[in-house]
């Protein structure tokens, strides 16, 4: 005892002194460099981190510094670690990724292969709640090879875990994911970690319930209130006791349902927390209405949705609405099921909308901001991979050089800078791929980013009352659109520099034609494209001036006729290339001149042909015909 009080000690005078570093409100901090080492520096950022991370955020920068500056990896390593774990805990998953990659760069240099383990688990339990999914597999197999090669017993049963809550939303053919928790559960059992019992027993019964092996799920949530009641975990304990009520009316067991209800009641209800009190009455009308008291049960629903107004917290709506359009599910009343599910997908579209996401201009400065990061990772791994051939240049050099001292002699640094070159050819080999797999990521994280943007576009537009101002949002989405193909294309085909002409002309026509709700009925589309694969900027501009061509024919050129036909034609000539657009519609107004509108399109459209360095006919030939022989253009190497 007199040790532990020591301790507690130690660890309030080091409080004591991070708070007079930071002042009353934990700013203007001074590196506390003279009184605390980098392990205490850490330990008090992670304290610290659980009240305030801002605060918390400068003490692991400073960690981070004194640790760079010692050339002790390993502790930056674990600086970036906690701080990656801190940002989790937090949710603030993009910092928390952040973290935990450099950490893993770090653990890495130092060869700690334990920790590069456990931070592998941590970049793909945190890809999960990003929703990378295929990511945060990868990262969770490596974590799992690690953690059985080393008999990291605890880690494995993390990974596990993991792994099985993975599958469950993305399902794997080779693995099921009440099998991999099961697996995750006996190693905790083995280990005596009952907490970890307790939070894989509470998972594994989710998932038994959604895959409707409701005995199974009635089981784990019985074993899950026995293993909180002897840990003395009342509140997860409630929480079981109310989360067992749907499995039980699944089973027809209303009357075992009805006594969890009044346990709650009698011994929880009164007290101030919402969560309880909402599950409470959310259950209680799945009870009633089970039961065909449809009264009751809307009453009980009604009291869930006012506490969940209460709370303040939209996402409690959703779960009253998904517990409704369930329950009326299992009574066959469809259409009321229809109604709540319906509700229930509002209330997550407006969450989606309003929330989660900030304005378009703040996406647009986001979009920037991680591009940028993007392109000096990938400049950083160029200059490595250059600084890596330099020294083998220099190794050959002094090969040549000591050649001259005798045969023997030259053998055997021969054989030893072969050995050495071996090793930092696949070195070379490794970071090759690791580039590949970079730009994949850059150009797939663009691609998503501009879908963001195009479908914030898209929601916008639906609340906008002018249909002039919706048609100008609707074209910018077409635009971003545009642009998300090309990046779609680049990572999807493995090919960084160039894109496939023919396919990204025929998606993005397909994709304007589901724009406009133009069926292939009406308007019929011919292409003759040349298989032709073009760098990446001028195939922006082309796709730019394809959609404004595109989208003008498919609003103007049909209006007076029932059907119609659009050609667009590509062709590689000896020293232009040959666009067209052309359609059998009405054809441009008596008098039309292009290079004189006022059109926003158009204006786009002669602004793309300068660039392109491109000859412009616009004309008439049985409807509309524009034509563009592209004098700049490069093919993809």
């Amino acid at each position: 005892m007199i040790k532990l009080a020591l301790f507690f000690v130690a660890q309030l005078c080091m409080l004591n002194q991070i708070k007079a570093q930071v002042g009353n409100e934990w700013s203007d901090m001074k590196p506390p460099d003279s009184l605390l080492s980098i392990e205490e520096m850490i330990l008090m950022a992670g304290e610290i981190g659980k009240r305030d991370s801002s605060a918390a955020d400068k003490i692991f920068r400073m960690a981070i510094k004194k640790a760079i500056s010692a050339s002790d990896p390993y502790n930056t390593g674990k600086a970036f670690y906690e701080r990656g774990e801190m940002y989790f805990q937090h949710r603030n998953y993009n910092k928390s990724l952040g973290a935990f990659i450099s950490a893993k760069d770090y653990f890495g240099k130092s060869n700690s292969e334990a920790e590069l383990g456990y931070v592998n688990f941590k970049i793909g339990r945190t890809q999960y709640y990003r929703g990378n999914y295929k990511l945060a597999s990868g990262h969770l197999f490596f974590a799992l090879q690690v953690a059985k090669q080393l008999k990291l017993k605890n880690l494995e049963s993390d990974v596990v875990e993991y792994m099985g809550i993975l599958y469950h939303v993305m399902p794997n053919p080779g693995y099921e994911s009440s099998s991999l928790l099961q697996k995750s559960l006996a190693i905790k059992k083995q280990l005596k970690d009952q907490n970890g019992e307790l939070r894989i027993l509470e998972k594994l019964g989710a998932v038994y319930y959604d895959q409707k092996k409701f005995d199974s799920a009635l089981y784990c949530s019985k074993s899950s209130i026995t293993l909180a009641e002897k840990l003395h975990l009342t509140y997860d304990a409630n929480l079981s006791y109310l989360n067992q009520i749907p499995a039980l009316l699944r089973l027809n067991k209303q009357g075992d349902a009805k006594m969890n209800l009044y346990y709650i009641k009698t011994r929880v209800l009164d007290s101030a927390d919402l969560n309880i009190r909402l599950r409470f009455y959310i259950q209680s009308g799945n009870y009633s209405v089970s039961i065909k008291d449809l009264t009751a049960g809307q009453k009980k629903y009604d009291t869930a949705l006012q506490i969940a107004q209460k709370s303040g917290f939209p996402e409690m709506y959703s779960l009253v609405y998904i517990n409704m359009a369930e329950t009326y599910y299992y009574i066959n009343d469809f259409k009321k099921a229809y109604d709540y599910q319906l509700q229930y997908v509002n209330q997550k579209r407006s969450l989606y909308s309003n929330e989660n996401y900030t304005t378009f201009k703040e996406l647009e400065y986001v979009f920037k901001i991680n591009t940028t990061e993007d392109e000096v990772k990938y400049l950083s791994a160029q200059n490595e991979i250059k600084e890596v051939r330099l020294k083998n240049e220099k190794s050959l050099r002094l090969i040549l050089l000591l050649s001259t001292a005798g045969f023997l002699l030259c053998a055997a640094i021969i054989f030893f800078l072969y050995r050495t070159q071996k090793i930092k050819g696949r070195i070379i080999e490794e970071q090759g791929d690791d580039l590949q797999t970079l730009m994949k990521e850059i150009h797939h994280r663009v691609k998503n980013n501009l879908q963001v943007i195009s479908s914030l576009l898209d929601l916008q537009s639906l609340t906008i009352g002018d249909k002039q101002a919706a048609e100008a949002f609707k074209e910018s989405r077409n635009r971003v659109q545009t642009m998300a193909l090309i990046h779609q294309n680049l990572y999807q085909k493995g090919n960084m520099k160039g894109v496939e002409m023919e396919k990204y002309i025929t998606n993005l026509a397909n994709s304007l034609f589901s724009s406009y709700h133009v069926t292939k009925n009406k308007i019929q589309l011919n292409t003759n494209i040349e298989p032709v694969s073009l760098d990446v900027d001028l195939v922006i501009l082309i796709g730019l001036v394809l959609n404004e061509l595109i989208s003008n024919a498919l609003k103007y050129a049909f209006c007076a006729q029932e059907t119609g036909e659009l050609f667009i034609k590509l062709e590689q000539h000896e020293q232009e290339l040959f666009l067209e657009i052309k359609d059998n519609g009405v054809g441009f107004p008596p008098g039309f001149n292009i290079f004189r509108t006022e059109s926003f399109g158009y204006k786009l459209v002669r602004t793309f042909a300068d660039k392109l360095k491109a000859k412009l006919d616009v004309f008439n030939d049985n409807g509309a015909c524009v034509q563009l022989y592209i004098t700049k253009f490069k093919f993809s190497s």
